[in-house]
């Protein structure tokens, strides 16, 4: 099994400060033991003194899919991003919610450029360092008291990321997803959101409910999963949940806590990467899956005119709109197929343009993209960042 790793992401910042001195801070991002923020500001982690800039102005995030954002920390003043230095757009302010500050957070890149308050502040470099490996996964099956086999239980649901809530279906909640288990409960003791698994230190279980989550040691024999002796409640701090542990949600809902093989081999490439439609804005993409079982894929992009490969999506079909492009712009694409083993290497890279804004119908998609064979830019993606879920 690999060894154990970090979960970071390095950003190189530089402004001019008040005095007129020139200011360089790196800092590394969201280590998998440590805080899952920076704040940028007077009294932030990064302080920047000026003008108009509260005491923690705005953040540095990873999102869902390992890429590195700012977003505004609802601000007096508000905080505005650039691309390239040039065109300055608002990404929130103190008069938005959080979810809408969230949402128009922008992904950091070299040159871009923040500004809070009078302070301009340039990024320098973003080096995505970012790693989940097999070990720091987990695997969660519900197994009914009364079934023989493995084949009479629940599928089996892989953790991902770094934070999961389990409990009982809602309307509002699909059967599955990276961020969500939904676990079925006839006697609906089980709450809508029952506990959480937090991935810190270790894996942590949190009880969010009314009847109870509980915790037995493994490793466990099956007729010892229902066995009622040996349970302890989850305390109010969360309890440290390792393979081989078993949870039980209320009376009725037992849960083994599995750890990915660490043998055999990850997943095939993705094959035959496509372009199958596309608009001024939107480019839809599909690729044929590998022979072998995937847990997710994870859709790679990049502009033409940058050099930094980034995940725009993950999720488990084979196909997917990527959306609010620019008329006319030409992007590459790359896919790998994670399986309980590990990540693939890269698809051979798509590169396809957006149809121009006068585009009408007849357009002919398929002359519109290329297919490069060579992969080594994109480097091995096995074992490369899912930390996170993504929204869905």
């Amino acid at each position: 099994m690999a060894a154990e790793s970090d979960t970071r992401v390095h950003v190189k910042l530089s402004w001019t400060d008040a005095d007129g001195q020139p200011r360089i801070v790196s800092e590394a991002l969201i280590r998998t033991e440590d805080k899952s923020a920076l704040a940028l500001g007077r009294r932030g982690d990064i302080v920047i003194k000026g003008a108009g800039i509260d005491d923690k102005h705005a953040l540095i995030r990873l999102d869902s899919k390992g890429s590195c954002y700012i977003m505004d920390n609802g601000s007096e003043t508000g905080t505005s991003f650039s691309a390239d230095g040039a065109t300055f757009v608002s990404i929130g302010s103190r008069a938005m919610t959080r979810s809408e500050r969230k949402h128009l957070g922008r992904e950091l890149h070299a040159n871009c450029v923040i500004r809070i308050g009078d302070r301009s502040i340039r990024v320098e470099e973003v080096d995505e360092a970012t790693k989940v490996l097999v070990n720091r996964q987990l695997v969660l099956q519900v197994v009914r008291q009364g079934s023989a086999d493995d084949a009479s239980d629940d599928g089996r649901f892989v953790m991902l990321f770094k934070k999961l809530t389990i409990g009982r279906r809602s309307q509002d909640k699909p059967r599955s997803g990276n961020l969500y288990m939904v676990v079925d409960d006839v006697e609906k003791r089980v709450s809508k959101k029952h506990c959480e698994l937090l991935l810190a230190h270790t894996h942590t279980v949190y009880d969010c409910s009314t009847h109870g989550t509980f915790v037995k040691r493994g490793p466990l024999a099956r007729d010892q999963v229902f066995d009622p002796e040996g349970w302890s409640k989850v305390c109010k701090g969360g309890e440290p949940l390792r393979p081989g542990d078993a949870l039980r949600l209320a009376d009725s809902v037992h849960i083994v806590v599995l750890s990915p093989s660490a043998e055999g081999h990850a997943p095939a490439a993705p094959s035959d990467l496509r372009l199958v439609d596309r608009t001024p804005t939107t480019l839809r993409l599909e690729w044929t899956p590998p022979a072998a079982e995937v847990v997710a894929y994870r859709l790679l992009a990049k502009h033409r005119e940058s050099d930094l490969w980034s995940a725009c999506w993950v999720g488990n079909s084979t196909g997917y709109e990527v959306q609010e492009l620019e008329p006319g712009s030409e992007h590459s694409f790359s896919v790998c197929a994670q399986g309980a083993t590990g990540f693939s290497e890269p698809s051979e890279v798509l590169v396809a343009r957006t149809a121009p804004a006068s585009a009408i119908d007849g357009d002919e998609t398929a002359s519109q993209c290329t297919v490069v064979h060579d992969t080594s830019a994109l480097g091995s993606s096995r074992d490369d960042s899912l930390s996170g879920a993504p929204d869905q």
